[in-house]
């Protein structure tokens, strides 16, 4: 392959993204990576860093956590990843996924956060639903042949094998029309989430 060239979405890719707002990519990371960002992420959350403080900020809000959950089968959701490892940083600009990135929404885009998740394997936590990138951007419709306003990456690292067993809740469509119910702030999948997989945002 020409070093300059670059991957772009299949036909398939393209209607879906059109319809639904959202691709699944297999196989982005391969095993030996599953389990280095495995290992690096059991790294990070012996180390401070900023995460929720419920007791003192409103939910999806974060402060710096000095005494964060240290048990790696605990819940992390930690901000800022970059610092913590070159190879968060390296996943920014992947080929394979930013390619994709780029053939999205062009070449004018800067990177936004990066975020790792990990939830307990419990089903005492609902989850609740939101708008990525702030609430205003509930307001705001793109057309059907505009770019994106936002892409967000997700790496998920812990395969889940039966229905409901995992973290993650998307409403196919919602880039074009609200997502149900708009007059809740923070609407509740149908069910809490098991199994601990993590996300990188980008």
């Amino acid at each position: 392959m020409l070093a300059n060239t670059t991957r772009v979405l299949t036909d398939l890719q393209r209607e879906q993204w059109a319809v639904d707002g959202y691709l699944q990519l297999e196989g982005a990371l391969s095993p030996a990576e599953v389990e280095f960002f495995s290992d690096q992420l059991d790294d990070v959350r012996q180390q401070p860093g900023y995460e929720p403080a419920p007791k003192e900020l409103r939910v999806a809000h974060y402060g710096w956590a000095p005494h964060a959950d240290k048990n790696i089968d605990g819940f992390m959701d930690r901000r800022d990843l970059l610092p913590y490892h070159q190879a968060f940083i390296d996943l920014i600009d992947r080929p394979a996924i930013f390619d994709l990135i780029l053939d999205l929404m062009g070449p004018y885009i800067q990177f936004s956060m990066s975020q790792a998740i990990v939830r307990a394997s419990t089903d005492q936590f609902p989850g609740y639903t939101h708008t990525d990138g702030g609430e205003a951007q509930r307001s705001i419709r793109v057309t059907e042949t505009s770019r994106p306003l936002a892409v967000k990456v997700m790496y998920l690292l812990t395969d889940v094998t039966e229905p409901d067993s995992g973290n993650f809740t998307v409403f196919p469509g919602s880039h074009m029309r609200p997502f149900p119910d708009p007059r809740r702030t923070h609407p509740q999948p149908a069910r809490g989430g098991r199994g601990a997989p993590a996300g990188q945002g980008g």
